[in-house]
């Protein structure tokens, strides 16, 4: 398996011409895990970055959890 960031450079140019799917885990990935979930609290940068990608044409963002969609959303 190879490491994301060491072969960014040719990863990023083979997936130029594709389009990407990116799933990402909400607690414990895009948040740091918490005593409880409502203080597993999205960054601010984080939440730019998720909807600069969601805006991007080549590209479709889900966020994965077993929490209810209403309680991601907010």
């Amino acid at each position: 398996m190879r490491y994301l960031f060491d072969d960014w450079n040719e990863i990023k140019e083979d997936l130029r011409e594709k389009r990407l799917f990116i799933f990402l885990d909400y607690d414990g990935t895009l948040t740091p895990i918490a005593e409880t979930p409502a203080k597993a609290i999205l960054s601010k940068e984080t939440r730019r970055m998720l909807r600069r990608v969601s805006r991007s044409r080549d590209c479709s963002l889900a966020i994965v959890s077993g929490r209810a969609l209403k309680q991601v959303r907010r």
